[in-house]
């Protein structure tokens, strides 16, 4: 309720200041059209002493101007805008720039920071050609102070923008810092998310690995154990036939060290693909799922899309993004 009432106040006070403006120029206009007439019937009131001739012209035409003048200045009395009721206004239009504040450069504060940076760029459009305009001394001076007011506000918001995307700068460091910190710890929890399963069975592959590295260093000390045995109670004929069976044993595991390590060594490479080609290039903990448009990076995972989205900037090449498109591989 309290924005709805602030937004209807700050529209209310933007159609004040069209309206107060259009008020001075008007008041302007008639003033300078009576002050350029009294020049005028001066100079023609001159004319009747230098060119008695033409005096019965020059009468008829000081008349017409008389008329004039008269009429602008019932036309001045109409406005009712006295020397007071201009400070009045001045006053007006100094308060509603004071109420524009810098806001952050938020995805949600895009459209009231424009609408801002243009009613002040309007009123400073405005008092340029009225203090251009005016012959009055005070009302120039009041507009040059209006201006640099205006400047000065315009400055603050830019100065608000900058230090936004600074601290989004700032921001968007230390979570790629966090993520390289805690790639570990997240890849060792149980409950992950979709994006991290792939790491975790990555790990869970290399344990394999350990484990059946161990359970043959295991078989190949129950076989010197059991060979040792043998030799114990060795008979001609039994002896032949543990040789035999020792040599399809041992022919057997080489068979199979051998057909682990064509497994190991195939694993490692798919790991080795999945890690350096399918990684986010910018956290390196994550699975690349988009892309910027239309500089065409393909690198972002969903967290750094994010970041990409607050700023709409490509991180890579710092182009403008328009958008960013999800690859389903």
């Amino acid at each position: 309720m309290k924005q709805k009432k602030h937004k209807a106040y700050k529209e209310s006070q933007e159609g004040k200041v069209s309206d107060l403006i259009k008020k001075l120029e008007s008041n302007l206009k008639v003033n300078e059209k009576i002050n350029s007439m009294i020049m005028k019937l001066d100079k023609l009131k001159q004319q009747l002493t230098t060119q008695p001739q033409q005096q019965q012209n020059l009468k008829e035409t000081i008349a017409q101007y008389e008329v004039a003048i008269c009429n602008y200045e019932e036309e001045r009395r109409k406005q009712n805008l006295t020397s007071e009721e201009r400070q009045r206004i001045l006053d007006n239009i100094r308060a509603v720039i004071n109420s524009i504040e810098p806001l952050p450069a938020h995805n949600q504060n895009e459209k009231q920071i424009h609408k801002d940076l243009k009613n002040l760029n309007r009123i400073e459009e405005n008092f340029l050609i009225l203090r251009t305009k005016s012959s009055d001394e005070q009302f120039i001076i009041d507009s040059s102070k209006i201006i640099c007011q205006v400047v000065e506000k315009k400055n603050k918001i830019i100065m608000m923008i900058d230090k936004t995307e600074d601290d989004n700068q700032g921001v968007s460091i230390k979570m790629q810092q966090l993520k390289i910190q805690n790639d570990d710890q997240q890849a060792e929890t149980p409950t992950m998310l979709p994006d991290e399963i792939q790491n975790y069975g990555l790990i869970k592959d290399e344990q394999f690995q350990r484990k059946s590295k161990q359970s043959l260093q295991f078989i190949g000390e129950i076989q010197q154990q059991s060979e040792k045995n043998l030799n114990q109670f060795e008979t001609p004929t039994a002896g032949k036939d543990s040789e035999l069976s020792d040599i399809k044993l041992t022919d057997k595991n080489i068979e199979s060290k051998q057909s682990f390590e064509e497994y190991t060594n195939d694993n490692q490479l798919n790991q080795e693909q999945i890690c350096e080609g399918e990684k986010c290039q910018i956290c390196f903990a994550k699975k690349r799922r988009y892309v910027a448009i239309p500089c065409g990076h393909y690198i972002y995972c969903e967290i750094c899309k994010q970041l990409v989205e607050q700023k709409m900037k490509c991180l890579l090449c710092r182009q403008n993004v328009c958008q960013m498109f999800e690859v389903y591989a």
